[in-house]
């Protein structure tokens, strides 16, 4: 299970063929595997379709499969089998051409094969891709998938969206876009303004356009405004760490990011070994800075030469934060928001040049970076010629409010938390509450505290370790922490993880991730105020659901609605969905819930053979307003964290279950209700569940609506009372490699539940960056399913013919193919999605009374 970057190039790979005895292995360096493309310089790469019958392969060997790089080419390349001559088409069962000279009396019939089986190996040798397209349907497809093969090799990457707004009803509203370019792995922000209704894109000009270059490209972006830094600027840049222990100073401290202020053992691992001298040392976090000047990969330059001082941006989401949206109703949050109410609105992004970046959403502007110091022990190498990539600050950052003062005397803060993904274990928190003021004058301008002289009070906190660091205590629990962030259901910019819990402390709410020391589920609450201590409630602390396992992204739930969190589902590795109960004022009462067994466990059972399903997105949770109580908790299955997992063909599964507890109050606080007895979890197996299925027919899409294919989805009921009761549902992804990587969300503020999963792709994806051609591109599909059944919206939400209305003409399809990045708003009729591939899918707006599904007396 170890975690290892999903940035790879094709590299030397071995083939094989046979076995036993006649087993045959051949290693292809990286130049001639025809899975990778050396070429930097300017190339063509050669796409085929075997049309007809030249999607069948000869009757004689060698054979190819449905793609590219299956059927017999491991036999070709350990030399097994030899290719058929063009002209003469033979089975090349004995040692080559040479008897061939195309006069020799073979048939055109035999010739034609050997023309079939040559498309294939034109393919391979032009490092494309072969398409079989045994039908004219088959055909338009493959033509389809070669031009986004195309589009997708020569574009940059957009790797993550977000919005000023979730609404372009009224008004447009500011987007923002990150991505990277893998030549030379630079990064960037971008901003654009979307049209009103139509959401239509185009650069903010208040960020600045390119003379004379076109759109879309003619927007300025943030590695345009760190590149046109002057060395002064350089040195003005607030960039902060924390430094280790000093000859001076034994513990640990918030600094400038700066060579005389770090620590010993931060200082030599940035040595390029032990006879560096400490100025060179400094030119090197000078050139992490920003300073080119030693650029060149030379004897008197010898740092890289970079395309741009901002690195890739690849797995780390954008997050916006302007004014103070939390609405809390107590502790005078009324007044923190009416003060920073004009303050500069931001946005944040972890970095793969080992920073946190901090842009103003004004005009692009960097007004602050953070560097880890889990990422030190690999900074050096960005500055080493010939660098391969790595992943530094690669988690997603999220903020909250929180009152570190008292009830009495508040002390409201924004704080910012970031974690490093890939590139490490951990997390960090920073104060982000004043980057300054929109306004200059009166008694509403506040002015910034974003300076070298304030870094003790910007630096909250730093846990983060580099990947394989041998941590004991506490930090022994703490993994890499992959989870995007939680939102609450109703304002995507405001964080559900940043809370106040029952004994009246604000804390942070997050799974400890994957890899840890321990590899056990851990629920982490890091508290933000008082002595900021870590409290965990271990899930598994013994048996297999403490080995090579981790806590995913937690789901937090007010049963009462007093603003603070009752209960918190979370999954893990091992397909097991845990519930904790958080609800008492005493935090020693807080446990695992059903004495410590989990509510779920996910298994796909097939014959004799059994394996678990994990979880890695947050499940989402609504009251079950059907014939039974409790809570409805629906999540899906799957992961891409590691090498192994990206080819992984597991099926896995959506679910939605009844959590049938009951609760009471008591002084004040939630409590499990036992009158009936103990709660029981759902336990494993789908014996008790019912479920649901997609239709193996596709309704191919006309009009606007061409370039999506859509499905129907089975609508077998479920009851939850009764000799037939059900505890919920499943559905089975029906795609082979099939999963949920991002959480669900709500539909239009409904219970239907927008199901987004994936198929990865490999190559160069956008899914999974790499300078190859692709292997096999990523396949995105959107789901619609009522969270309480599993079957279709009430109303038609996708238009399958394109005419731009939303009726029983549409076949009842309830799912599409999708787009692999895409932009989420909300216009007056309808809610849009527009992809990177600028495909826009417009989705018809549920009527007010699918939006009032339930009213319960409560009592």
């Amino acid at each position: 299970n170890e975690i290892k970057p999903l940035i790879k190039k094709s590299g030397d790979e071995t083939f094989t063929s046979g076995s036993g005895s006649s087993l045959k292995t051949t290693t292809l360096p990286q130049f001639w595997n025809p899975k990778n493309n050396p070429a930097t310089w300017q190339h063509m790469t050669t796409y085929t379709i075997g049309f007809g019958a030249g999607a069948s392969a000869w009757t004689g060997s060698p054979t190819f499969g449905s793609d590219s790089y299956s059927g017999e080419l491991n036999r070709l390349i350990t030399g097994d089998l030899s290719w058929p001559s063009p002209l003469c088409g033979n089975n090349n069962t004995g040692s080559g051409n040479s008897a061939c000279d195309g006069s020799t009396g073979y048939s055109a019939t035999t010739k034609d094969n050997g023309r079939r089986i040559e498309l294939w190996h034109a393919a391979l040798n032009g490092r494309g891709k072969f398409t079989p397209a045994p039908t004219a349907d088959e055909l338009t497809k493959a033509f389809k998938d070669i031009v986004s093969n195309i589009v997708e090799d020569t574009s940059t990457p957009i790797t993550s969206f977000t919005s000023a707004s979730s609404s372009v009803t009224r008004a447009g509203t500011s987007q923002y876009s990150s991505g990277y370019n893998a030549d030379g792995w630079t990064g960037y922000v971008r901003s654009d303004t979307l049209a009103q209704g139509t959401a239509a894109a185009s650069p903010n000009t208040a960020w600045g356009i390119k003379a004379g270059v076109s759109a879309p490209n003619n927007a300025t972006t943030t590695a345009d405004k760190l590149d046109a830094l002057s060395a002064g600027d350089i040195n003005n840049r607030l960039i902060l760490t924390t430094a280790t222990a000093t000859l001076t100073n034994t513990a640990e401290a918030p600094v400038s990011f700066t060579w005389a202020n770090l620590g010993i053992t931060q200082k030599a691992a940035l040595k390029s070994s032990v006879l560096e001298t400490d100025a060179v040392a400094t030119t090197r976090v000078n050139f992490l800075r920003g300073d080119r000047s030693l650029e060149g990969g030379t004897t008197a330059k010898p740092f890289r030469a970079r395309n741009s001082r901002q690195g890739d941006i690849v797995n780390s989401a954008l997050w916006y934060l302007g004014t103070p949206v939390s609405n809390y109703a107590f502790d005078g949050y009324r007044a923190f928001a009416a003060k920073y109410a004009a303050r500069i609105p931001m946005v944040y992004v972890g970095g793969n040049d080992g920073m946190l970046h901090g842009f103003s959403a004004l005009d692009g502007a960097e007004k602050i970076a953070y560097v880890p110091k889990g990422v030190f022990t690999n900074l050096k190498e960005l500055s080493i010629p010939g660098y391969t990539h790595r992943y530094y600050v690669d988690g997603s950052p999220f903020s909250g409010d929180v009152n570190i003062g008292t009830t009495a005397t508040p002390n409201w803060r924004s704080m910012l938390v970031g974690t490093l993904g890939a590139g490490g274990k951990g997390y960090f928190v920073l104060d982000v509450t004043n980057p300054g003021s929109t306004v200059t004058t009166g008694a509403t301008a506040v002015a910034s505290n974003f300076s070298a002289a304030n870094t003790a009070s910007l630096v909250v906190m730093d846990k983060t370790a580099p990947a394989g660091d041998a941590t004991t205590g506490e930090a022994a629990d703490i993994g890499h922490v992959f989870a995007a962030p939680g939102s609450d259901d109703n304002n995507p910019q405001k964080s559900s993880q940043i809370v106040r819990l029952n004994n009246g402390r604000w804390a942070v709410v997050m799974g400890n991730g994957y890899n840890s020391r321990n590899e056990r589920p851990v629920l982490l609450l890091q508290y933000l105020d008082g002595i900021r201590e870590l409290k965990t409630l271990v899930a598994a602390s013994s048996g297999d659901n403490a080995v090579s396992n981790g806590l995913s992204a937690p789901r937090l739930v007010d049963i009462d609605g007093n603003g603070t969190p009752d209960i918190v589902y979370a999954g893990d590795l091992r397909g097991n969905m845990w519930k904790f109960d958080i609800g008492a004022a005493d935090p020693a009462s807080w446990n695992v819930a059903f004495s410590g067994r989990p509510l779920y466990t996910a298994i796909y059972t097939s014959g004799n053979a059994a394996s678990a399903q994990p979880i890695t997105a947050a499940p989402v949770v609504k009251a079950n307003d059907r014939d039974g109580n409790g809570l409805m908790v629906a999540f899906g299955t799957g992961r891409n964290i590691t090498e192994g997992d990206r080819t992984d063909v597991s099926v896995q599964t959506i679910y939605s279950l009844l959590d049938s507890t009951l609760y009471r109050i008591v002084a004040g606080k939630v409590t499990v209700d036992t009158t009936n007895g103990q709660p029981q979890p759902v336990g494993t197996g789908w014996a008790n569940l019912q479920q649901q299925t997609v239709s193996t027919t596709a309704i191919a899409g006309s009009g606007a609506s061409s370039s999506r294919t859509f499905y129907t989805v089975s609508q077998n009921t479920v009851a939850y009372s009764g000799t037939n009761a059900r505890k919920g549902f499943y559905l089975h992804l029906p795609e082979t490699g099939e999963r949920l990587l991002n959480g669900l969300s709500f539909f239009d503020g409904s219970n239907i539940l927008e199901v987004l999963t994936e198929v990865p792709g490999s190559g160069s994806s956008l899914l999974e960056e790499s300078c190859s051609p692709p292997a096999t591109v990523p396949k995105l599909f959107r789901t619609f399913l009522n969270i309480m059944d599993g079957r279709k919206p009430s109303v038609q939400l996708v238009d399958t013919n394109g005419d731009g209305v939303y009726n029983s003409s549409d076949g009842g399809a309830s799912r599409m193919t999708a787009s692999v990045k895409e932009s989420k708003v909300s216009s007056r009729s309808q809610e849009i999605r527009t992809g990177s591939d600028g495909i826009v899918d417009a989705l018809a707006k549920l009527p007010e009374q699918p939006l009032r599904p339930s009213w319960r007396q409560l009592r």
